[in-house]
């Protein structure tokens, strides 16, 4: 073989296989997003599985999640912000506003689980991996830093605007067993 014909062959195969680098690139962000898809679907399911009662309804498809799985997958940053299992940013006066539009839109006391699913179902970023318990954090902390929070701790998991609670409960504090 003449170098002409081993350098033509070379060429070749270069071309090839930046074609087919570019295929995997392509199908690797599809399989991307199908993953993204499946964990919020999944996410979904655990977290309605948790509720005595859907709110609004949890009807739709997995192609209505197409948007919120773009919403989730946005990179850009900022410092005051946690970041959600998706990569999302998420500041927490954010997390404090989409709890607070759930609540206001339920006009009742709702079981974190419940807030959770309507976090999904809205396509609201949650913040850390995305779980209840991050959602519960917010809440948690807006009600211990501010006497007079917009939240209120209405029964055991269960969350309410402080101007829809009827008779605000307050939490017993946990006794320590002196000695043994």
């Amino acid at each position: 073989m003449d170098i002409t014909t081993l350098t033509q062959w070379q060429s070749s195969l270069k071309r090839e296989i930046s074609g087919l680098e570019g295929e995997i690139r392509t199908l690797t962000a599809q399989c991307e997003r199908k993953h993204l898809q499946l964990e919020l679907v999944t996410k979904l399911i655990a977290s309605s599985e948790s509720q005595t009662e859907p709110v609004g309804g949890l009807a739709g498809t997995v192609g209505d999640l197409t948007g919120t799985v773009g919403d989730l997958a946005r990179t850009d940053s900022d410092d005051s912000s946690t970041t959600n299992g998706n990569g999302s940013p998420t500041t927490a006066a954010e997390v404090k506003v989409y709890v607070e539009q759930i609540l206001a839109d339920a006009k009742r006391p709702m079981k974190i689980g419940e807030i959770h699913a309507e976090f999904i179902r809205r396509g609201f970023p949650i913040p850390g991996k995305g779980t209840p318990f991050n959602i519960l954090v917010h809440i948690s902390r807006e009600m211990k830093s501010n006497k007079n929070a917009k939240f209120v701790w209405a029964a055991r998991g269960t969350y309410a605007l402080r101007r829809y609670a009827a008779n605000p409960k307050k939490k017993n504090p946990r006794t320590r067993q002196e000695g043994r």
